[in-house]
């Protein structure tokens, strides 16, 4: 792929996602303040309720000169899934209740058609980024965790054990988008460079 060194160019920092429904992310709203109410202050970074999505590869800075190239592969990624079940499970956190770190919200449902929608995702892409080592959990993430006295982690522990997520009915995850991600004073900026039908050929659009 191409050296993005000396481009003159600014990279675009990339990841791959399912996008959530806006009904299915406004849903979440009440739990992430119950969450929010129930931690100290400043202990987590939120992620906003319309931000909320599903992660299949986080890929990192690419050139932009391989935007083309990048969209091509994930059109072979997303050929031959079909649009995938998905609904909200229970929360939880990474890597674990004594030293959480990243708050979510756990997922269920045709999980088998969405593992091999991911595994597909990294290795039509990996001539970009790194590829993790750690396996695939799908989760979406409510929060990242920025406390480091014990105190205040177990408070957080003690949150995610107490607090529920309302029933949520099933939804279909029916495309895959190419996102650039630009790290803003307030959080995260997302933006969308291309979207894949699933079941359509792995057909793009912008």
């Amino acid at each position: 792929m191409s050296d993005a060194a000396g481009s003159g160019e600014t990279p675009l920092r990339t990841f791959v996602a399912l996008p959530v429904p806006r009904g299915v992310q406004k849903a979440l709203a009440p739990a992430l303040e119950c969450l929010r109410d129930a931690v100290p202050k400043r202990s987590v970074r939120w992620v906003p309720w319309e931000n909320v999505h599903l992660t299949l590869r986080f890929i990192g800075n690419i050139p932009r000169a391989d935007l083309e190239p990048l969209k091509r592969a994930l059109q072979e990624a997303v050929r031959g899934i079909d649009p995938i079940a998905l609904q909200w499970a229970g929360l939880g956190c990474f890597p674990n209740a004594r030293s959480p770190r990243v708050l979510w919200v756990g997922l269920q449902g045709d999980l088998e058609r969405l593992a091999r929608l991911q595994a597909q995702v990294v290795s039509r892409t990996a001539d970009w980024g790194r590829i993790e080592e750690r396996g695939f959990h799908p989760h979406l993430t409510l929060g990242r965790v920025q406390a480091a006295r014990p105190r205040e982690l177990q408070q957080i522990a003690d949150a995610l054990g107490a607090i529920s997520v309302p029933p949520c009915a099933p939804w279909r995850a029916e495309h895959v988008h190419l996102m650039e991600s630009v790290l803003a004073p307030g959080g995260s900026e997302y933006s969308k460079l291309a979207s894949f039908d699933l079941a359509a050929g792995g057909k793009a659009s912008e």
